[in-house]
C-alpha cells in the first residue's frame, strides 16, 4: 500500500527534483505574488514562508523582513540554507510539518503558503488542520496569503482523469487516504497533489476565523474559481477561532 505523505517526501528528497528547483531558486517573485506582498504586508514583517522548497519566495523577502522557512523535505531546506549563504542573507529554518507547526500562539504578522504546498498535504482533515495552525500563530490583525488550484476550471478531461484515479487509487489498489480531487501524476518521480475546490477553501477560512479581503487569479481576473492558473486567497486574521468541524 502507497503512502501519500512518503510520495510527496520522496520526490521532494529526489536529486534531480533538487537539481530542478536549485535552477528555479533565484527566479523571484511572481508580478502577481509581488503586488499582493506589498499591498498587504507591512515592512520589517515578521514572515513564515510555509513549503518554502528552495527558497524562490524566501530569498526576496530576507531582504526587507524578518522571515522563517519550513518544509517537510530536510534536503529542499539544506538547498534553501545553501542559496541564503550564496546571497548573505539570514532566515530561519527547520524541517516541519504544517499540520503541526512548533511555533507559540501569536508569532507571526504574516504567513505565506504559495505555489502547490497546500495541495500536496494528503488528506482533507490534514489540509483543515494546517489551516487552523497557519490562525494560531498568526498574530491578531495578521495576513496569510494562500494559493490553490481549481477543480471548477472547465476541463472534461481533468474530471474524467480525477474520476478514473478515485476509482484506481482508492478502490482498487486500496489507498484509503486517497479522496476524490486527488492526482498522482508521472514526472522525474510520481507527483501527488490535490486539486481544491474554491468555495470550500472560502467557506473552511472564514469558518476558522479569517477575513478574506480578496481573492485574485493570475489568469482569470473576473471569474478567479473558473481559472486554469493559481487562486490567490488574501485573508486577515480577526476573530476567534472556530474549533467546530463543518
Amino acid at each position: 500500500m502507497q503512502n501519500l505523505k512518503k510520495i510527496i517526501i520522496k520526490r521532494y528528497n529526489n536529486i534531480k527534483i533538487l537539481e530542478k528547483y536549485k535552477q528555479y531558486s533565484f527566479s523571484g517573485l511572481k508580478k502577481i505574488e509581488l503586488k499582493l506582498i506589498n499591498k498587504f504586508v507591512k515592512k520589517n514583517s515578521k514572515i513564515l514562508d510555509v513549503a518554502c522548497g528552495s527558497g524562490r519566495v524566501l530569498l526576496v523577502l530576507a531582504k526587507k523582513h524578518d522571515v522563517y522557512g519550513i518544509d517537510i523535505s530536510k534536503k529542499m531546506v539544506f538547498l534553501t540554507r545553501q542559496n541564503l549563504i550564496k546571497r548573505k542573507l539570514k532566515a530561519k529554518l527547520e524541517v516541519m510539518d504544517a499540520c503541526s507547526l512548533k511555533y507559540k500562539n501569536k508569532s507571526f504578522d504574516c504567513v505565506l503558503f504559495l505555489g502547490n504546498g497546500f495541495e500536496q498535504i494528503p488528506e482533507k482533515m490534514n489540509r483543515i488542520k494546517a489551516l487552523e495552525e497557519i490562525f494560531r500563530v498568526l498574530k491578531q490583525n495578521g495576513i496569510f496569503i494562500l494559493t490553490t488550484q481549481s477543480a471548477l476550471f472547465p476541463d472534461f478531461k481533468i474530471w474524467v482523469l480525477l474520476f478514473f484515479q478515485y476509482v484506481k487509487y482508492h478502490l482498487f489498489k486500496k489507498i484509503k487516504e486517497f479522496e476524490f480531487g486527488d492526482l498522482i501524476l508521472k514526472d522525474i518521480t510520481d507527483v501527488y497533489i490535490h486539486i481544491s475546490n474554491p468555495f470550500f477553501i472560502k467557506k473552511r477560512l472564514k469558518h476558522i476565523g479569517f477575513n478574506l479581503i480578496k481573492i485574485v487569479s493570475e489568469k482569470n481576473k473576473k471569474f478567479p474559481y473558473f481559472t486554469k492558473g493559481l487562486i490567490y486567497y488574501v485573508a486577515r486574521k480577526q476573530s476567534i477561532k472556530r474549533f467546530k468541524r463543518l
